[in-house]
């Protein structure tokens, strides 16, 4: 994938994404390398090891929720899986305001 696409679908500036791009391929966990179609692209791709943390990651992650949410009723999960795609859809359509004494001033 190229760095800008990443960076797009992370909902990230692709400086900020370029940085973590960076740190990622510092701990060997992704490569970059230069497009061949388009010399001004770099695209990332996830190494073995990468892909192996992230496997790992997940299923701490997914183990956790588990043991958090298993004594939840089905009922009280479903509204909390309505409740956060409600609250990501929310986040992503409404536009951060400025402090307004830090505007003001």
């Amino acid at each position: 994938m190229s760095l800008g696409q990443l960076a797009k679908v992370t909902h990230m500036d692709p400086a900020a994404a370029g940085r973590q791009v960076r740190q990622l391929e510092e701990d060997r966990l992704v490569t970059r390398t230069t497009s061949p179609a388009d010399a001004r692209v770099t695209l990332v791709r996830v190494t073995p090891k990468g892909a192996d943390v992230r496997r790992r990651v997940g299923t701490v992650a997914g183990r956790h929720m588990e043991d958090v949410l298993g004594a939840w009723s089905a009922a009280d999960r479903t509204k909390l899986a309505q409740l956060l795609a409600r609250l990501v859809h929310d986040l992503r359509g409404v536009a951060y305001r400025s402090d307004t004494k830090e505007a003001a001033g």
